[in-house]
């Protein structure tokens, strides 16, 4: 039990950190070609793949996907996505709807 606690708590902070991929930043260019993740197995039933994203930091960093829990039974995950804002890019985070 205290293993399993110890993952959703683990899974729930990998979820916020994604979430906040340079959230409000608004950068020069696009961001490169997803990247190929390998998922692995999910460690229970409940998880759903969070797929990982591009995030700006003087230059672009991949920042992984990680296994997260639905906040309910019926929530589905929204990427988030980079999108073209003028001349710049900004990022639209990701969330559970």
């Amino acid at each position: 039990m205290r293993r399993l606690a110890a993952v959703l708590v683990a899974m729930s902070l990998g979820t916020l950190a994604l979430g906040g991929c340079a959230v409000g930043l608004m950068v020069p260019g696009p961001p490169p070609a997803p990247m190929v993740e390998v998922r692995g197995v999910a460690p229970g039933p409940a998880f759903v793949w969070i797929g990982g994203c591009w995030t700006w930091r003087s230059r672009w960093v991949w920042t992984g996907g990680s296994w997260g829990v639905p906040p309910h039974p019926r929530a589905v995950w929204i990427p988030g996505r980079w999108y073209r804002h003028g001349g710049r890019w900004r990022w639209n985070p990701g969330y559970w709807r």
